[in-house]
């Protein structure tokens, strides 16, 4: 049996701002972000694999703040296709992170 398997981090939502949440659970619910943002309890999922990549600069267009791209693109970039963002995940200490 052939499984695609797609690598994921799950991290606290301390590396992104209070702001960016908001935004992420803005644009789960846009036709045009929905399919690669859901919403969870506590956070949200990112397909970031789904758009290459894109995905992260156009949510920078739409409001993403500059702390909160750098630290989703440096997770990307470390080869993590999705995203987990949740409020009782771990804070990684290689990333910068604020309390919210």
């Amino acid at each position: 049996m052939e499984v695609v398997s797609i690598k994921t981090a799950i991290i606290s939502t301390a590396h992104v701002r209070e702001e960016d949440m908001r935004l992420i659970e803005e644009k789960c619910r846009n036709v045009n972000y929905g399919w690669w943002i859901h919403d969870t309890d506590g956070g949200a999922i990112l397909r970031v694999d789904a758009t290459q990549g894109s995905g992260l600069d156009d949510l920078k267009s739409d409001g993403l703040t500059d702390f909160g791209h750098a630290n989703l693109k440096a997770i990307y970039d470390a080869g993590y296709g999705y995203i987990h963002l949740d409020m009782d995940a771990p804070v990684i200490e290689e990333l910068p992170s604020e309390e919210w």
